[in-house]
């Protein structure tokens, strides 16, 4: 969902050929990637507690190959 907003709104700026546009953007993913996402993590974990660990193990944060599900 982040990275979908973040490419979305990065395509807006390049369109509009914007760089404040852009520069905002760029400030609005750090602002999720340091602090929103971790609480995000945090209250699914209370949430979904080990299967939520779990998840998190073998999913990317943003975008890559899957990891690999080794028992």
């Amino acid at each position: 969902m982040y990275l979908g907003g973040f490419i979305f709104f990065i395509g807006i700026s390049l369109v509009c050929i914007s760089w404040i546009y852009f520069l905002v953007v760029l400030i609005w993913m750090i602002f999720l990637h340091v602090i929103d996402v971790p609480v995000e993590e945090s209250e699914c974990i209370k949430k979904y507690g080990k299967d939520y660990l779990e998840y998190m193990k073998r999913t990317p944060r943003w975008i890559g190959v899957p990891k690999s599900s080794k028992k």
